[in-house]
């Protein structure tokens, strides 16, 4: 619509809405009544103003709290339907394992499950090492220990 429409049609409205004031041939009394009337329509107008602007604010304070609740309950289930197509439970990555100095030159190529395995490799107990009971050679003046040797054999 152009302008022209639009404000013909806003005069044709407030014509029907804006009744004539005929005071003409009114006493005081009179007078004094149609201000009473039109100060209780004032009032009356207001508080619906006033009963429609309140309900306005609370309709967009639970709107932003029902988008607020949408997003939170399509975040969650976005991150649980990205955990099962996953194969598994969090939606965050495994945690980073760093073999050797963040200075160095050279990037490590390898893949998360070689360097897993190579972490854990590092990271097992080393068994003690065994000790072998060495007999000692018998001297020539030791002839206990002599006799003790043949008599094992």
């Amino acid at each position: 619509k152009s302008r022209e429409e639009l404000e013909e049609e806003k005069r044709a409205v407030l014509a029907q809405r804006i009744q004539p004031l005929n005071m003409e041939g009114m006493n005081q009394d009179k007078l004094l009544e149609k201000a009473r009337q039109l100060h209780e329509k004032l009032r009356s107008l207001e508080g619906d103003k006033y009963d429609l602007e309140q309900r306005f604010k609370r309709q967009q304070y639970d709107v932003s709290i029902d988008n607020i609740s949408l997003i939170a309950h399509c975040m969650a289930l976005s991150s649980t339907l990205l955990g099962m197509q996953l194969g598994s439970f969090s939606v965050h990555p495994p945690p980073k394992i760093q073999l050797c100095s963040k200075y160095e030159k050279l990037t490590d190529r390898r893949t998360f499950g070689q360097r897993a395995e190579l972490y854990e490799e590092l990271s097992k107990e080393v068994p003690p090492p065994e000790i072998k009971r060495i007999r000692p050679v018998a001297t020539v003046g030791d002839e206990g220990a002599a006799a003790e040797e043949k008599e094992d054999e």
